[in-house]
């Protein structure tokens, strides 16, 4: 996804924050891009595959546990110069 301004790719960083997490899946199941798996040793949420994230908030939203945050990273400024004046 970009940005609509300028056209700058988003970027999301999710968090899952363990001690919240109490292994319902709902997360895992309803990402659209799979970002999420539950991990096999102690069988809590971890981010997997986070280029993929589109940053629909979807994860966050459907917690119950409030174990997910979904942050918006900083972009990456544009390389070109500006313009001389």
């Amino acid at each position: 996804m970009t940005d609509r301004k300028t056209n700058v790719p988003r970027k999301w960083d999710v968090v899952v924050i363990p001690g919240y997490c109490k292994n319902c899946t709902l997360c895992v199941e309803i990402c659209p891009t799979k970002v999420l798996e539950m991990n096999e040793y102690n069988q809590i949420a971890e981010v997997v595959n986070l280029d993929v994230c589109t940053g629909c908030k979807l994860c966050e939203m459907l917690c119950p546990d409030f174990a997910i945050e979904v942050r918006e990273t900083a972009t990456e400024a544009l390389e070109e110069d500006p313009a001389p004046s």
